[in-house]
């Protein structure tokens, strides 16, 4: 059913984890008050965000559009995986990387997206 190995789905989902618990002790910081007025102008945090984003890169489209499916699926937009990875399938712009880490819920969404699908969370394990 799947194009895309659920370690890697994994690894993303821990990778993402990661990082958005990164991102929110540096927000929760005394210095975060200092830091934002410097960086007031520059992207959102990108603690993590080369690796995330080179990971999701280096995936074929098939696996591409199986991430974006799952994400969708997990945070409720489609009732059926084989709907939204159609429509993911179809949006394909070669931004896929940028739009997940965009997604602030991502690692929520892909792990409920497993669930969903009848994964366990010992299916979760990433592969080093």
């Amino acid at each position: 059913m799947l194009s895309i190995p659920i370690s890697t789905v994994a690894y993303i989902a821990l990778s993402a984890r990661a990082r958005e618990t990164l991102a929110q002790e540096i927000e929760s910081s005394p210095e975060a008050d200092e830091a934002e007025d410097v960086y007031a102008d520059e992207q959102p945090l990108t603690i993590g965000a080369v690796e995330l984003a080179t990971a999701i890169e280096r995936l074929n489209e098939d696996e591409k559009a199986d991430l974006v499916a799952l994400m969708w699926l997990g945070r409720g937009d489609f009732d059926a995986y084989q709907e939204a990875r159609r429509m993911a399938e179809e949006r394909q712009n070669g931004q896929t990387a940028r739009y997940l880490l965009g997604e602030p819920l991502l690692a929520e969404h892909l792990e409920e997206a497993l669930t969903i699908l009848g994964y366990s969370p010992e299916d979760f394990t990433v592969e080093p």
